[in-house]
């Protein structure tokens, strides 16, 4: 499972990207190493999973409501955002 962005009760949640890697009935969260550039913290945004990318749409910023589009596919290394 991957997890990205969203709000918590102390404003907007980071904007790492996180990998839940399971143990049996255990599970731990890693942050997946992408690189210094990201969508940026946000909420309300959509997040999908279409083989090979991850894709970032929207959402709202600290800010402003937002319009961008983001990609990041798992298979080519270094991982990177685009």
């Amino acid at each position: 499972m991957l997890l990205f962005g969203g709000a918590t009760k102390g404003g907007l949640a980071s904007d790492d990207l996180y990998f839940l890697e399971m143990f049996g009935n255990e599970g731990k969260w890693n942050i997946v190493n992408v690189g210094r550039k990201t969508p940026g913290k946000r909420y309300g945004h959509t997040f999908c999973y279409l083989k090979p990318y991850v894709i970032v749409f929207g959402g709202i910023s600290e800010e402003f409501a937002l319009n961008d589009l983001w990609v990041l596919n798992i298979e080519q290394k270094p991982l990177r955002w685009e």
